[in-house]
């Protein structure tokens, strides 16, 4: 960079290339600018000078993508063909092969843009490598699968011995159309298969019940009054209420719940007989109406 100090090796040949005691210039007696200020003033006529000496880079030159500066040396006057073929023969480097076939260096070509050269011009085969590399994996992978069960159908002796892969593969393609042929699928491949199973004989109940009878049964506590029996049994006082087998209601209250629990059975009796009568109508109706 023409900003930077050089090395002290530079600026000490420099100076005995200048040499010493020498006459001010013309130019230092009429200008009395500061050397910060001109370097300022100065610093586009530098850097014209910086690019004119062969130290160009795609950012300098706004240089474009590969396709694009194909398509715009076609539209010249001369075939891009030909002016490819002369930048190689120009011997800037970009067109000469090393020992492994890899383009050189260019002249004055940054090691960056080399580097990026390279990665373009190799990520296709990278990718082509990597990809045969899966498919060979995954080839070795289904062919030891293969082989397994292969094993395992002589084994079971579901194929004679000596038999091969591919044996095995048309096997299994006679017996799945076999079956297509079986479960009547017919010229339609795309109607689902439904199995075939056998019909199976409930024997008819007792008793038939509905849900909302069920649902709308009282409440049952068979684990309390098995709780109860033990304790019972076992000849202590206690029971489901805790160890001092005392109820924790009063008289008034126990009378008033057996009351309240003797009129809910009541009300759910004679909705169920209210029901049953509706049945029975119902069921006589309909049998008026066959006749």
């Amino acid at each position: 960079m023409p900003h930077k100090r050089a090395k002290r090796s530079v600026r000490d040949a420099d100076r005995l290339a200048k040499g010493y005691n020498n006459a001010p210039s013309s130019a230092s007696l009429r200008d009395d600018t500061p050397k910060g200020a001109s370097r300022i003033f100065n610093a586009m006529k530098v850097q014209a000078a910086f690019r004119a000496a062969g130290r160009k880079t795609s950012e300098d030159t706004g240089e474009r993508s590969k396709g694009k500066r194909k398509a715009a040396e076609a539209t010249s006057d001369e075939p891009a063909s030909k002016k490819q073929a002369a930048n190689k023969k120009d011997g800037d480097g970009k067109g000469k092969l090393g020992k492994d076939g890899l383009p050189k260096i260019g002249q004055y070509e940054s090691l960056g843009d080399y580097n990026r050269r390279i990665e373009a011009l190799l990520r296709p085969k990278v990718s082509a490598a990597i990809k045969s590399a899966e498919h060979a994996k995954g080839q070795m992978v289904r062919d030891a699968l293969d082989a397994k069960e292969l094993r395992k159908a002589i084994a079971q002796g579901k194929m004679p011995a000596g038999s091969t892969v591919d044996d095995l593969k048309d096997a299994k393609t006679k017996a799945s159309g076999a079956k297509h042929k079986k479960d009547g699928a017919g010229d339609d491949e795309g109607e689902a298969l439904k199995p075939n199973r056998p019909e199976v004989q409930f024997a008819e109940a007792s008793q038939r019940r509905r849900v909302n009878d069920v649902v709308q049964a009282p409440p049952q506590l068979p684990k309390m009054r098995l709780a109860i029996k033990k304790d019972v049994g076992a000849g202590a006082t206690g029971s489901a209420w805790g160890a001092t087998g005392r109820t924790p209601l009063s008289a008034a209250q126990k009378r008033i719940l057996d009351t309240e629990r003797e009129r809910v059975v009541g009300l759910y009796r004679d909705m169920k007989a209210k029901k049953e009568a509706e049945r029975e109508a119902e069921r006589s109706g309909k049998g008026k109406g066959k006749k």
